[in-house]
């Protein structure tokens, strides 16, 4: 316990040194302290047996985050980092992640950016279907950091047309040969009058290729957001369907629809339908479960969004610039799964926050996927922030 202690001490005292060298060095810095405690009721089935085979899940979870903020801007240059460290209650260990780090030189027109990376790729509010570059969103909590790629971009600002030239390592598997661990991407961005168009691609060497398109357009009343994107994978590990259908080259066609309102400061509103092309219908997903069941390899593929329809709200209102309230929900149009989530913000002060969420999901035994691939019944979350 004491060794514990000492780590955890170590990590933190690290970490604030690092604040005060930034801050002497006259780096713009934001220091962002969270305590998080969590509350779990799972679901009781074969896949959580499977699950705490691996590593036994907790109901009762705490721990402490610290996301630091970094920019530096001298001439044309800028530098910007940022990075998420959590200390466990129950584990020695940390976890650290780095979800920015690069820099940006800016030359008229042109602009370079190289390092640790996130790049904005799609409209959708819950999903982006045309983003196979990067980690995509949690849709269960889209207020979370989101992890950047290491990547060398171009940027070519004119009058006409924006491109932009990218070229990603995956830093996951950095001790691959560089050849057969590249992606390399194509974005090309046009402004016509409120409306905001883009075309994508992305080839991703021996695992995957896409390429589509997405716009956002202010119609005066709603926001309209859409994206739709067509993807082909040659790796089974980034496909469940390609796993366990085993077709060749098939094209997948996933595409999202949206509405979106906004009244000033104070209330936003948000509806979106999702069609995953990629994903799996009820009876293959029965037969994934039977698949994970004889062999836990397969819970790589574990996680939101495994089927084929989705839709999703969110709608948020602040009061007096000091409370909020914010409602989400996502319905698996497949099977009847169904998750709300609540949560009640008190921000009335610059120097902290306090967030209390819940999570409620609906699914029984009758909507599979909500009840094998989610296993949360409900969870109660406090969120202590504090900003410096």
């Amino acid at each position: 316990m004491l060794m514990k202690k000492c780590g955890i001490i170590l990590a933190m005292v690290n970490f604030l040194l690092g604040v005060g060298f930034l801050k002497a060095a006259a780096f713009d810095v934001n220091l962002e302290a969270q305590t998080r405690i969590t509350q779990t009721d799972y679901i009781q089935n074969e896949v959580l047996d499977v699950l705490n085979d691996r590593q036994p899940l907790s109901k009762t979870e705490a721990y402490e985050k610290l996301t630091l903020k970094c920019k530096k801007q001298i001439d044309d240059v800028q530098f910007v980092f940022e990075n998420r460290l959590l200390l466990w209650a129950d584990q020695t260990t940390t976890d650290h992640t780095v979800d920015n780090a690069y820099f940006s030189i800016t030359n008229g027109p042109l602009i370079f950016y190289l390092g640790k990376q996130r790049i904005k790729w799609g409209t959708g509010y819950f999903w982006n279907p045309t983003d196979v570059l990067q980690a995509p969103k949690d849709v269960f909590d889209l207020s979370e950091s989101l992890e950047g790629i290491l990547a060398l971009r171009g940027e070519y600002s004119n009058p006409w047309l924006t491109p932009s030239l990218i070229i990603a390592l995956s830093s996951n598997d950095l001790s691959r040969p560089a050849s057969g661990n590249y992606k390399f991407a194509v974005q090309l961005y046009k402004l016509i009058g409120t409306m905001d168009l883009f075309v994508n691609a992305v080839y991703w060497h021996d695992k995957l290729q896409s390429i589509g398109g997405a716009l956002s357009w202010d119609v005066d009343w709603f926001i309209v957001n859409a994206e739709i994107g067509t993807v082909k994978y040659q790796d089974d590990h980034y496909s469940v369907r390609q796993a366990l259908q085993n077709p060749e080259s098939e094209m997948y066609y996933n595409y999202v629809l949206g509405l979106a309102r906004q009244l000033g400061e104070t209330f936003f509103m948000t509806v979106e339908y999702y069609h995953h092309g990629a994903g799996l219908n009820n009876t293959d997903f029965d037969l994934y479960i039977d698949e994970l069941r004889q062999d836990a390899d397969w819970l790589q593929y574990l996680g939101p969004a495994m089927k084929m329809n989705y839709a999703a709200y969110n709608a948020s209102y602040t009061l007096d610039n000091a409370w909020g309230i914010e409602v989400a929900a996502i319905a698996g149009l497949d099977d009847g799964t169904f998750y709300v989530y609540p949560r009640l913000r008190y921000v009335g002060n610059p120097n902290y926050g306090i967030e209390l969420g819940y999570f409620k999901n609906f699914a029984s035994a009758m909507n599979h996927e909500g009840y094998y691939a989610t296993l949360v019944q409900y969870a109660v979350e406090l969120r202590l922030t504090g900003y410096f």
